[in-house]
């Protein structure tokens, strides 16, 4: 092994980030879900309780809920376009009429 090959190596190694980028990408997956349980949580206390706050606490916690989710399809929809933008061949047909 000569010097170039050594030194490129050595250059290219990294401490692994893998559990922290995993928590960051799954981060906003546990907050839409927490945010649908307390949703329904609300839900049934408002329906025994009968209380206005109780209601406007539901609504809060389901635009909060809502946004996470409209990001989350927004992720899914970038990591679905991502092998054509990066030139490969996607797995569907992008041409109408092959539909």
């Amino acid at each position: 092994m000569n010097d170039a090959t050594l030194a490129r190596r050595l250059s290219t190694m990294r401490v692994s980030t893998r559990p922290a980028a995993w928590a960051r990408r799954r981060a906003l997956v546990v907050w839409v879900t927490l945010g649908a349980v307390a949703t329904l949580t609300l839900l049934g206390v408002d329906i025994v309780l009968r209380q206005s706050y109780l209601t406007w606490a539901i609504a809060g916690t389901w635009l909060f809920t809502l946004a996470g989710l409209v990001g989350l399809a927004v992720r899914a929809c970038r990591r679905w376009e991502a092998p054509e933008r990066a030139g490969r061949r996607t797995p569907w047909p992008m041409d109408v009429t092959q539909v």
